[in-house]
């Protein structure tokens, strides 16, 4: 069953009724929700809108006895808080469900950093893993799409290390996305934000060379990236990419937090760094303050003689 094009009608109604969400806010709430219409069913309950407050906190503690991250089924609660909502708004409900519905409580876990070992394997893989395999009979078409595909592989590396993208703004990015200078890229963030992020020196040369060899994968479609033909690329494409150049696999929001973190390391203003990440609240870039100051304490304990 599809989250985005969900066989429940009021799922679908709901989904409809959103605004200001991003595409990929909406594919997960779709997901959510089909995910507990199917475990109500299983339990006996054949319609969504006649779950109890009980039912729905049964939900939840059967997630966490499937080991699903705190964070996870926070979001997932957030679906369902949100369905019935907009359910007891329209009369489709008489009673709110989900406002006796307890979220987890766990402590939010500090943000994964990619150690500089990894870095410098992401950024500067051998030149075989930058350009794919080809063989020594390979024609000079063939040549070209897997010199486009190295250039494309190392541009996601350095736009998401250099200016901070999360892997669902990277995939959306088109060639308008670009100012006329190419030295900064409009991005539409949670909530269809939109802000100006700065391009790297090494995401601008890398980037003029992709511009000029990604017709070698696509001559028409619009999106900045795209895959080995020609379509818009995905996260799943974006996390192999990343996997591939490394022993350990990386997601791609671990150089989201790496950008961040080595920004307030050398200084930058916690304000600043909230823009660059297209944080709607203070409280969300603070997170990488305290990892900052985790790290300091490293070093420290590392370092000095009398740690």
């Amino acid at each position: 069953m599809s989250a985005t094009t969900p066989s429940r009608p009021e799922i679908a109604q709901f989904l409809r009724s959103l605004r200001g969400v991003s595409a990929h806010t909406r594919r997960a709430y779709g997901s959510d929700l089909t995910q507990l219409a199917e475990w109500l069913q299983r339990s006996g309950v054949q319609d969504l809108d006649a779950a109890t407050s009980r039912q729905l906190n049964r939900f939840v503690a059967n997630l966490a006895t499937r080991n699903y991250a705190s964070r996870s089924v926070t979001r997932k609660v957030s679906s369902m808080r949100r369905y019935f909502a907009f359910r007891h708004a329209q009369g489709a409900i008489g009673d709110n469900p989900a406002l006796r519905v307890v979220a987890p409580s766990g402590a939010s876990q500090l943000p994964a950093l990619v150690n500089a070992s990894t870095l410098s394997a992401l950024l500067d893989p051998p030149r075989s893993s930058q350009h794919g395999s080809s063989d020594a009979h390979a024609d000079a078409d063939a040549e070209r799409r897997a010199d486009a595909l190295g250039l494309r592989n190392q541009l996601i590396v350095e736009v998401l290390y250099g200016s901070g993208l999360r892997v669902s703004e990277l995939c959306d990015l088109r060639l308008t996305s670009l100012n006329r200078t190419k030295s900064m890229l409009t991005v539409t963030g949670k909530g269809n934000k939109e802000r100006l992020v700065p391009l790297s020196a090494p995401s601008r040369d890398v980037l003029s060379s992709w511009l000029r060899a990604r017709s070698a994968l696509t001559p028409q479609s619009d999106h900045l990236l795209v895959s080995a033909k020609g379509a818009r690329i995905d996260p799943r494409e974006v996390r192999r990419v990343l996997t591939n150049r490394t022993p350990a696999p990386v997601h791609p929001h671990a150089l989201r937090h790496t950008f961040a973190t080595h920004l307030l390391d050398g200084g930058a203003d916690l304000r600043v760094v909230q823009e660059l990440l297209g944080h709607a609240s203070l409280a969300a870039t603070q997170r990488y303050t305290r990892v900052s100051t985790k790290r300091l304490g490293s070093v420290h304990a590392e370092t000095h003689p009398r740690a």
